[in-house]
């Protein structure tokens, strides 16, 4: 009767066992398949791949003459929307940001990454660059380096500005760019009539006289310099600025393949469902084993 007793004990021992550890691979079996479904990724692969698309460079005055408030809210306001309407529409293709006054520099080289020319388009004010005047060549001359080489006609330019020139010679920064074979679309920003410049504290700017400072359009150089390079003028002002130079920076310049490299989440659903798997096996073998008659 002990020794019955005895054995029906180490039965119910080894069938707790054995419930408890087929349970506990059904259990992980469940975890394993919620897991795969879930796309749990981590780590990061290179991967190259093959992109179409034109490499654009904007050209921006930055000079206290962009606050003038002859287009709504300001010509400087102005220049960003149309920038903005211009990355949104050319998907594919690279972008870069040069600012200028009496120095130029390349604040956002040539990039895909549309959130940090965003960031940078949040922050534009003439308040960038210490350097007083405004020097358009310098603009040029930057955005024409910062291509890589050989770019042709697989590249663009666009100058937003005024046209005022203090410093430096705009139709040289205009051949540098045309012996590179980079076309420049000029954007005119303001009036031909010209306006007084409001600064944010209500106060106007005078010149050295105690006059009233009135900042109007040139567009003429501004389009000898688009002319010169092959490319085209453009008015901020008119309601269809953008859609025109869309439309002509397309049509001048080819869509280009390039290659390149970029970082993808590497997914682990397979080694889940192999975990999967496996609990489901050691579940049925658990399930299976037949006990020896000495239990």
């Amino acid at each position: 009767m002990l020794g019955g007793k005895w054995r029906k004990k180490k039965i119910l021992d080894l069938y707790l066992v054995k419930f408890f550890f087929s349970t506990a691979m059904l259990i992980l079996f469940i975890v394993s398949v919620t897991f795969s479904l879930m796309g749990i990724v981590w780590g990061q692969k290179p991967v190259h791949e093959e992109k179409r698309g034109i490499d654009v460079a904007f050209v921006i005055d930055i000079s206290r003459s962009m606050l003038a408030e002859d287009l709504y809210p300001s010509r400087l306001d102005k220049a960003v929307d149309l920038i903005r309407t211009t990355i949104k529409d050319l998907k594919g293709s690279r972008f870069s940001i040069t600012v200028f006054k009496g120095s130029a520099v390349v604040a956002v080289p040539l990039t895909e990454d549309i959130i940090s020319i965003e960031s940078f388009l949040n922050n534009l004010s003439p308040s960038m660059l210490s350097s007083k005047g405004t020097n358009p060549e310098s603009g040029l001359f930057r955005a024409v380096n910062s291509f890589p080489p050989g770019i042709g006609h697989n590249g663009a330019i666009i100058l937003i500005s005024d046209g005022d020139e203090l410093e430096g010679n705009l139709m040289r920064g205009a051949d540098l760019a045309a012996s590179k074979n980079i076309p420049v679309f000029t954007i005119g920003a303001g009036s031909v009539e010209g306006v007084p410049i409001i600064m944010s504290d209500g106060s106007v700017i005078k010149d050295n006289s105690g006059n009233t400072v009135i900042s109007a359009l040139d567009m003429d150089t501004l389009v000898r310099a688009a002319e010169r390079t092959g490319g085209e003028y453009f008015d901020l002002s008119s309601p269809t600025a953008a859609l025109n130079l869309l439309e002509s920076v397309r049509a001048i310049n080819e869509f280009s393949d390039r290659k390149g490299i970029r970082f993808r989440n590497i997914e682990h659903f397979r080694f889940f469902i192999f975990l999967a798997l496996s609990f489901i096996f050691l579940n049925f073998l658990i399930r299976g084993v037949k006990w020896k008659k000495d239990f």
